[in-house]
């Protein structure tokens, strides 16, 4: 990760317990606050808490044990080489899966980028924009294009083009030019925006075709975050140089539909390392590199995962706070916990 201000644009992805809090301590205390998120939704406390502290524990010996027992069978280098070959055989499975749904797209047999393409009844929107009705939850393509044009003096410079973040995925054309692509395999790929270069071979005139191809598998599917990430600009502009917007009108239509239970899934093998609930993973992935930060306190929102066993609950926290004090040596820290209430049994209050 990286530090970023919280903004209205940025905080949309960070914890909201987190937000409120560090806005409160802000508000109180008058001096800047920096949030560090380590979380992983849906994981137990033992996850998060040191082993040495677990061992101690009779509650939570037999699972570490357990645990450690485990980890010594592990054949690692034929680990490896199981999931590099099933990395290999679900990459091709895939391949082979996504070139049959390319071909069976009409924008894409049909050159649908093509400047001259007649995009006569396609339908109308104002973008950035997550589309609603039948393609709300639309899986497969989705085709989106705009007309803009660049100043005179753009035309022979290499371009680039900012476009907002797209939920799925998206291929990005320039008259009719491929200029870039975003997959599954990018970082945050559906949350992040992004900017591709428009080479000058693409761009012969002040009028410009844009076209965006969405493909969508799960949930919603469009385009969101602030318009100013929707944009044309010289790659290194003059001080007269202005953004071109690509925000507002622009015309879309569904192209082929997939099924997304049809999607070849990854067979990778597992072990219980890969287990996020496992006795400390958590904690040594996600927490102990954090120790060298000068943290000032800490908050823990988590629960519902040992709903079904509050006292062991209340036992593993014990043990975290013992175990990070340990860690942390002469620093000394607040630590805030709020465990949820319980699932089934709402007469139990949150403490």
């Amino acid at each position: 990760g990286q530090w970023v201000t919280a903004t209205p644009e940025t905080a949309g992805g960070f914890s909201a317990v987190g937000f409120f809090f560090a806005r409160k301590l802000n508000r109180d205390l008058g001096v800047p606050v920096g949030m560090l998120n380590a979380s992983w939704g849906g994981t137990p406390a033992q996850g998060w808490t040191p082993l040495e502290t677990q061992r101690a524990m009779p509650e939570l010996k037999q699972r570490v044990e357990r645990l450690e027992a485990e980890l010594a069978k592990i054949d690692r280098v034929a680990m490896e080489k199981e999931r590099a070959k099933a990395v290999a055989a679900y990459q091709e499975k895939l391949h082979a899966w996504l070139s049959v749904a390319d071909k069976a797209d009409p924008g894409s047999v049909n050159h649908w980028e093509a400047p001259d393409f007649d995009t006569t009844g396609w339908r109308e929107g104002f973008f950035p924009m997550l589309f609603d009705g039948d393609l709300q939850l639309y899986s497969g393509f989705i085709w989106c294009r705009k007309q803009v044009k660049i100043p005179q003096s753009w035309v022979g410079r290499d371009l680039t083009m900012g476009v907002c973040a797209v939920d799925e995925c998206h291929i990005a054309y320039v008259n009719g030019t491929q200029i870039g692509m975003t997959w599954y395999d990018a970082p945050d790929f559906w949350f992040v925006p992004h900017q591709y270069r428009i080479p000058t071979t693409a761009v012969t005139g002040t009028d410009i075709i844009v076209t965006l191809r969405i493909f969508n598998l799960f949930g919603g599917v469009g385009t969101h975050g602030p318009a100013r990430d929707l944009f044309i600009l010289p790659v290194t502009p003059t001080a007269d140089d202005k953004p071109v917007s690509l925000a507002g009108a622009w015309k879309y239509t569904p192209g082929g539909h997939v099924d997304a239970k049809d999607v070849p899934q990854p067979q990778i093998p597992s072990t219980i390392e890969s287990n996020a609930g496992e006795p400390s993973l958590l904690y040594n992935g996600m927490i102990s590199p954090l120790i060298p930060y000068a943290i000032r306190g800490a908050i823990w929102y988590q629960g519902e995962s040992n709903a079904g066993e509050p006292e062991l609950l209340s036992e593993t926290l014990s043990c975290h706070d013992h175990g990070l004090a340990q860690r942390l040596g002469p620093r000394r820290i607040p630590i805030l916990f709020c465990a949820t209430r319980q699932l089934h049994d709402s007469s139990k209050p949150a403490r």
